[in-house]
């Protein structure tokens, strides 16, 4: 079992670290599970990407659909952590997915309807 459970770890280690590395130098909204991811993700950025990087990025913790709210009216590249894609409900998943869509170049990017509406 902890054999298992370190690979888990070091596997959304390593999602974590392509995930940062393929930011785009104009930053990007990074949607995590919680607060205290949203922190360490702000810390992997720093290290891999410097300060101007970390400064152009927003992170969202999203836990519940009541937090899809904080999506509303934002714009631009869109980042799943691995921690959201992995450990958030089925529900609020959905929701989250239900808010973005894929630009013709490929980066997905956040509609604008409330989550209500999803």
């Amino acid at each position: 079992m902890m054999d298992e459970a370190i690979t888990a770890f070091q596997q959304h280690q390593l999602a974590r670290k392509e995930m940062v590395d393929t930011l785009p130098d104009g930053g990007a909204t990074i949607i995590v599970l919680t607060n205290a991811v949203g922190r360490l993700v702000r810390e992997v950025i720093l290290a891999l990407r410097g300060p101007a990087v970390a400064r152009q990025c927003q992170i969202v913790a999203v836990n519940r659909r009541c937090d899809l709210e904080k999506l509303m009216g934002l714009r631009g590249h869109v980042v799943l952590d691995p921690s959201f894609s992995d450990r958030a409900s089925e529900d609020v998943r959905r929701a989250a997915s239900a808010l973005l869509y894929v630009d013709g170049q490929g980066v997905p990017r956040r509609l604008c309807a409330p989550p209500d509406a999803v």
